[in-house]
């Protein structure tokens, strides 16, 4: 849960506040062009009001702190091995010290945390903020290890990167929650830690509880793809199955027009007119036009284009032009020639957009190869743990050109090979064994609760349905990439709102008992989204809506 690059676009950019909100994991290249349009569109980062109470009062020097005592290596080095500096975060300004209740917002793959996480949430964790003041929780956030400041080794090369994984990660949390427990006042060993985060922080917060559940209570896992998936086809599988979505604007005619818009422009790239293909790359201003004959080069072309489209930022109230499906498919459903509709898209961005459109493939590996640029942190875990690779292949749903196949398996993997010398093969095995060690969609860790947007394509690689009684799942109709962790609006959709109670009551469940009868009512009136009671989603590809218990 999806980073931005200088030459990459990582998920339209997993993440995730992640090329404005949408970032998450994609492996899409960067056009700068396009971040300017996520940001100028607002998306869900933008313009939201963040929680607002005393705590607002606290300095940031008190906010941020730092374990000096954190192993490098915690599979193989031991506890004698050599350590370094891990950042956390705390606020201690709800702490109750007879509930004895600690909330641990996990970092993950953003940008650098800043100490204000633990005032406001940031995008990860704004209800958990309110959560806490209702509970009296004490809040921890925690710094993931090469990202920000919390640099084991001084670069990213391949010597220093081979210290990063989740699993190295998870080994950080085990260690700092027995630190935060010996060095804060008050805080008693038995104290019950509940973890939160979203995309990929969100996969960490339900991986603490499955392989520590002594030391992390609960875990409320948003939109965590836990499922490594080489070769990631369902990702724009719900990409086309969002354009049809009607509650967030879609139509079956918004996708076949989408589809006819990106037919063309692989119609032209795989024809036998050069001439046709340097119109095209004039018409949408590429920098050097002789690129576009190169077959990476394509991929470069046609991929930013994606970057177009909310993809996982969807954002119903926003205000900008063609900000959001809704808006985008009035666009395509109006105008009567779909490749007009997506060059108009293009020109939008106006004066934000770049002099030119630089499809270099050469200069975005290049980029990559970079060993000062942070960038190659989640690609690293892309390519020795995950995967992830959203592709677009013939015979699948993905709306966006598959002919040419540039945006196939094979791309990908050239990265990792180019960037860090890791093999095809080998990435492939590392997704293999990543399932293996954390059982993927069969997670079976109790107390987690993994809520899901309908139209975030990353809900694809997650948990959809309970692996045992004590697992509860949610699917947030029409929302987008953990937008319920977001800070409040005063717009927010009815199904994120509803989503944020539900969370509450879970983790009042878990920390204070069960459901009062007010609850169980509300519910009821819902219409029949009981705890107790296995429901059935529809809507196809996207989910419906409906906590499974």
């Amino acid at each position: 849960m999806v980073r931005t690059t200088s030459a990459l676009l990582v998920a339209a950019v997993l993440a995730s506040t992640c090329v404005s909100s949408a970032r998450a994991f994609s492996l899409a290249q960067d056009v700068s062009f396009v971040r300017d349009q996520v940001s100028r569109r607002g998306g869900l980062g933008a313009g939201h009001d963040h929680h607002t109470s005393e705590v607002d009062d606290v300095p940031v020097d008190r906010l941020e702190y730092w374990y000096d005592g954190q192993l490098l290596d915690h599979l193989n080095g031991g506890e004698n091995g050599e350590t370094w500096s891990q950042r956390y975060f705390m606020n201690d300004t709800f702490f109750d010290k007879n509930k004895q209740l600690v909330f641990l917002c996990v970092g993950g793959e953003g940008p650098a945390l800043q100490p204000t996480v633990v005032v406001t949430g940031g995008e990860h964790c704004a209800w958990m903020i309110n959560l806490a003041e209702k509970f009296g929780a004490l809040i921890v956030a925690a710094e993931h290890r090469f990202y920000g400041k919390s640099m084991p080794k001084p670069d990213y090369s391949v010597d220093s990167l081979q210290y990063l994984s989740s699993q190295q990660a998870q080994g950080d949390l085990k260690r700092l929650r027995s630190f935060v427990t010996n060095t804060t006042d008050g805080l008693e060993s038995y104290a019950k830690w509940i973890t939160f985060g979203g995309s990929y922080p969100g996969m960490m917060a339900a991986w603490a509880r499955m392989l520590n559940p002594d030391l992390f209570h609960a875990s409320v896992s948003s939109s965590a793809p836990v499922q490594a998936e080489l070769n990631m086809q369902g990702y724009n599988d719900v990409v086309a199955y969002s354009l049809t979505d009607q509650s967030v604007g879609g139509s079956l005619s918004c996708l076949k027009n989408v589809k006819l818009a990106f037919m063309h422009l692989g119609d032209v790239l795989t024809g036998e007119s050069q001439s046709d293909m340097e119109q095209l790359a004039k018409t949408y201003n590429v920098c050097n036009v002789s690129q576009i004959f190169e077959e990476r080069n394509q991929k470069m072309f046609l991929e930013g284009f994606w970057g177009l489209f909310p993809l996982q930022s969807n954002d119903p109230s926003c205000e900008g032009d063609y900000c959001n499906y809704q808006k985008i498919c009035d666009l395509f459903d109006k105008q009567d020639d779909p490749r007009q509709s997506l060059l108009t898209l293009f020109q939008s961005l106006g004066p934000q957009a770049p002099q030119c459109y630089d499809i270099s493939w050469s200069e975005m590996i290049k980029s990559m190869q970079d060993i000062h640029s942070q960038d190659r942190s989640w690609i690293w875990q892309t390519c020795t743990e995950f995967g992830f690779y959203q592709t677009c292949d013939p015979n699948t749903y993905c709306p966006f050109t598959s002919f040419p196949h540039a945006s196939d398996l094979d791309s990908y993997l050239d990265i990792c090979k180019q960037a860090y010398g890791i093999e095809g093969y080998d990435v492939a095995n590392a997704v293999i064994e990543s399932n293996q060690f954390y059982s993927g969609w069969n997670c079976n860790a109790t107390n987690v609760f993994f809520v899901n947007g309908g139209v975030d394509p990353w809900h694809a690689a997650s948990v959809l349905f309970p692996n045992n009684k004590e697992q509860k799942t949610l699917m947030v109709k029409g929302a987008s990439h953990h937008a319920w962790t977001h800070p409040l609006t005063g717009h927010d959709q009815e199904s994120v709102t509803e989503a944020r109670k539900d969370i509450e009551e879970i983790v009042a469940n878990w920390v204070v008992g069960p459901a009062t009868k007010e609850d169980v009512e509300r519910r009821m009136r819902r219409g029949g989204r009981r705890l107790g009671r296995r429901r059935t989603r529809g809507g196809g590809l996207g989910g419906g809506t409906g906590i499974v218990v």
